[in-house]
This record gives C-alpha cells, structure tokens and sequence, in this order.
C-alpha cells in the first residue's frame, strides 16, 4: 500500500504565511527552518453525529480544513489548523493534544498494517459529538476501498491496532452515536 499525504493549496499555504510569525513564536521554531509547502499535510473532514446515527460518518462527511504538520525546535511535534468552513482559508490555531502523537503513529504504520497494491491519501476524520478521530486512507476511485484506522484515545472498542473497512468503521460508531443522541434529546 502507498499513503500520500497532500500538498497544501495555494490559498491554504498563503493563510498560513500570514500567520507565520504567530504559529512559530508559539512553537519556538525559527522562521526559515522549514517552508509551510514542504509539511506532510492532511485535508481535515468532520462527521456529524446525525450522519454517524444513520450509519454515513465517513460518506457524508464534508471538508472543513486542513492541518499540517510541524516539529518544533523543542522536539514536540503539533499540528496546525487551517480551517475553511467561511469560503476562506482561515487560520484555527495550534493542536498540542493527544491526538497528535496517534496521528503521526498511523500515518507511519499505515502501509505495514494494511498491505496492498493500492494507494490511498491520508485524511483525518473527526466526530466531536463522541469524541473520536480517525485516520482515513481514501481510496479513489473507488471508495469502498477506503480504510479507517482509529486514533488514541479512543474507547467504543476501536482500536489504532485495527484497520477497519469503511463500512466496519460506519458499523461501529453507529451504536455509541445512537447512545450519544439520546443523551442529547433528553
């Protein structure tokens, strides 16, 4: 199997350079260690909890920004979001959380949990209402080839160690969003 990670848009790299001075200050990188274009980048979707309830959270989900990866002078590695739910790029901030390390851990053992001839771009799926991100190895043209491998900490009985088949991954998060709606109605 082949991962690819993406280049950032034009737009997207041109947010992120108006807020260069900021994200590096923040993370003690020096501004000419590492152009924002050469960063593994991963376009960033979000699941609704009515479209996990309906059995459709990686169909369904829409596109919501990008985050990109940076190493900062310290050792620590963070993501940094740019969102364009406006139309617009716009620059959403730092992640130090702890989704970060699980997410480079999957981006690394994607290829050797999951062998095959295909090849597949990483995204990032996350469904806020129960707590839960992904990685998603989108397959085209043909997405029911994609395969979900869940990040730490998860809980639901999802583990990073399974890839799951789209429809597996649809399957299992149908239940805790169902649990998680109901909660909600009361």
């Amino acid at each position: 199997m082949t991962v690819h990670t993406l280049r950032l848009p034009p737009a997207v790299a041109e947010e992120l350079a108006k807020n260069k001075r900021f994200a590096f200050d923040r993370m003690r990188v020096p501004e000419d260690a590492y152009p924002w274009h050469s960063y593994p980048a991963q376009e960033l979707y979000v699941a609704d909890l009515d479209q996990c309830v309906a059995g459709r959270a990686v169909t369904s989900a829409y596109l919501v920004g990008w985050q990109v990866i940076v190493v900062s002078s310290d050792g620590a590695t963070r993501f940094v979001h740019v969102g364009i739910a406006s139309g617009a790029p716009t620059f959403d901030g730092i992640n130090e959380g702890p989704f970060v390390a699980s997410t480079l851990g999957a981006l690394k053992s994607a290829p050797l949990v999951a062998p095959d001839d295909r090849s597949y771009v990483a995204r990032v799926l996350r469904i806020p209402s129960i707590y839960l991100m992904a990685l998603w190895l989108h397959h085209e043209p043909d997405t029911t080839l994609d395969l979900i491998i869940p990040l730490e900490p998860t809980t639901y009985g999802l583990s990073q160690d399974k890839v799951m088949s789209r429809r597996d991954f649809e399957d299992a998060v149908r239940e805790p969003a169902q649990v998680r709606s109901a909660q909600l109605s009361v």
